[in-house]
């Protein structure tokens, strides 16, 4: 039972934190919930995972890839994968 509410929550402060970092005049920046949802959280991915980190390994033929990345580099802090990597 916990596990759907701290999902729902996780990906609502996600979404969240998506619109508020992305670049004003961007898609993100204005797209409703349910947008955000669809491209960037309901996609087929391998995760691995450890203590510290989980990583999301996307498909190389996932259409919104590359704008994926940079949201994750954005609200992570962390610097943004380079393209060629899985």
């Amino acid at each position: 039972p916990y596990t759907t509410l701290f999902r729902s929550s996780a990906a609502c402060v996600l979404v969240r934190a998506v619109r508020r970092e992305a670049p004003a005049g961007t898609e993100p920046a204005a797209a409703q919930v349910g947008t955000i949802r669809l491209k960037l959280l309901e996609v087929a991915a391998r995760v691995a995972g450890s203590v510290r980190r989980l990583v999301f390994h996307l498909a190389s033929g996932y259409p919104y890839r590359a704008p994926s990345r940079r949201a994750s580099a954005r609200v992570t802090g962390e610097p943004a994968a380079p393209a060629d990597s899985g």
